[in-house]
């Protein structure tokens, strides 16, 4: 019976040993799994931030016509408008070192109001307007800077990495989510660059360039509104680039 009892209890600890070696070779391979998983979450993520700086470095070349806002006739040149929708001059900026008090003011608000550095005091490459956008009756969509390519086309390529935006402040009213183009992120009472990120959708694909409202009645002050080649970030960039456009 004591020799019965012995192996028994030789095969209990046989067993115990047996699971612990388990117990631990299944610990290591999760230790493993676990190294594996962060190794490829860190490569992974190492290869998005490569990704990402490759698109902020891409050449800077404005796709749509006339971001300063000239204009001409009573009208921005270059730029749709719908019915229902009015335009107005708002504030010239000049290229000059020595601006007008209103529009120091404006890019001292604008500046305040995003962090970006406008540098109001010094010399530009050339100057821009700002417009305000008024709405009723609540139009299909507001206004749009025509393509470089396409003059007559209310869109432009998707298949590049290219930032469609502007800086806007909503005064009253609303835009569509998902629909504000040029305007996305725009705020009520506040200044924002505005920048949708699109990248390359496959054959055929485009997107528009026109906000749609969301209310019936709105107003919004905007300028330097345009779709530009590469992914911007920072609103400090935006303005000069290479125009292939009028």
């Amino acid at each position: 019976m004591s020799s019965i009892a012995e192996e028994i209890a030789e095969l209990k600890v046989a067993s115990a040993a047996q699971t612990a070696a388990s117990q631990a070779l299944s610990q290591e391979v999760a230790g493993k799994m676990g190294q594996i998983d962060q190794k490829t979450h860190e490569n992974t993520a190492k290869v998005d931030s490569e990704l990402a700086k490759i698109q902020t470095k891409l050449s800077r070349i404005v796709m749509t016509r006339n971001q300063e806002l000239d204009f001409e006739g009573g009208f921005p040149k270059s730029f749709a408008v719908s019915a229902n929708v009015t335009i107005e001059l708002y504030l010239a900026v000049t290229e000059h070192n020595v601006k007008s008090p209103d529009a120091v003011a404006l890019l001292q608000e604008v500046m305040q109001d995003t962090g970006f550095n406008l540098k109001p005091m010094a010399y530009y490459r050339r100057g821009f307007n700002v417009i305000k956008i008024s709405w009723v009756n609540k139009p299909g969509w507001l206004c749009y800077p025509h393509a470089a390519d396409d003059a007559q086309s209310l869109s432009i390529p998707l298949n590049t990495f290219y930032t469609l935006g502007s800086f806007t402040k909503i005064l009253s009213g609303g835009l569509l989510s998902g629909a504000e183009a040029w305007a996305k992120g725009a705020e009520l009472g506040k200044w924002k660059f505005c920048n949708f990120k699109a990248s390359p959708s496959g054959f055929g694909a485009y997107s528009y360039l026109h906000p749609i409202p969301s209310t019936p009645t709105g107003e919004m002050l905007v300028f330097l509104p345009a779709a530009i080649t590469g992914h911007i970030d920072d609103g400090s960039e935006w303005f000069p680039n290479i125009k292939i456009g009028n």
